[in-house]
């Protein structure tokens, strides 16, 4: 299994990246729940956030199968998953779901299929918005997906404590717009680690 340390600056980086969201879209209650599991670094820095920002960490089902039993229930106001994970639930989903107009879907971990993103839209809520980070540093860029519209490989915005340069095999910067290796570093990254 990969090791990584926590850091305050870790800590501090995700409370801000969760404060952007949960304040956007539900500033008087926040109900955080993540079917991300501990062993991620995403994982204490929701909880802390949602502590952090007065809000609730809901440790309900992992499972995208029980969440889907459970929305309505428990009533997170947000939601945070990986792309597969999410599929699942969308999968799982009762007949006649309504969608949920007071819940933000942050998913995180890798590439959200415009498939994926349409259902999303259609059968659980309005309110997308995809991350894209990496497991020593945490998230690095953000993207609401506000339309199905534009570049399906549009990671979003990087976040301003984070540098991203995409090199080729030789370590070199690409002109924008080239395909190559993401290489990235910022205060949420473990000391010493490219």
């Amino acid at each position: 299994p990969k090791k990584f340390g926590l850091s305050w600056a870790a800590v501090e980086t995700r409370i801000l990246q969760v404060a952007a969201i949960a304040n956007s879209t539900h500033p008087n209650e926040i109900r955080i729940q993540s079917l991300i599991g501990p062993e991620h670094l995403a994982y204490p820095g929701v909880g802390l956030s949602a502590w952090g920002l007065g809000g609730t960490m809901i440790f309900g089902p992992s499972d995208p199968v029980a969440v889907a039993n459970t929305l309505t229930r428990l009533k997170p106001t947000v939601l945070n998953m990986a792309p597969i994970q999410l599929k699942v639930l969308l999968d799982a989903l009762p007949e006649g779901f309504l969608p949920l107009r007071d819940l933000s879907l942050t998913v995180s971990g890798s590439h959200t299929p415009r498939a994926v993103r349409e259902l999303a839209r259609m059968r659980l809520t309005n309110n997308l918005v995809l991350f894209y980070g990496t497991t020593e540093g945490g998230t690095i860029a953000c993207r609401p997906d506000n339309s199905v519209q534009g570049d399906d490989a549009d990671v979003g915005w990087v976040f301003p404590w984070t540098e991203v340069e995409i090199v080729d095999y030789d370590h070199k910067p690409l002109p924008d717009g080239s395909l190559g290796r993401v290489r990235a570093r910022g205060t949420g990254f473990i000391d010493g680690y490219i």
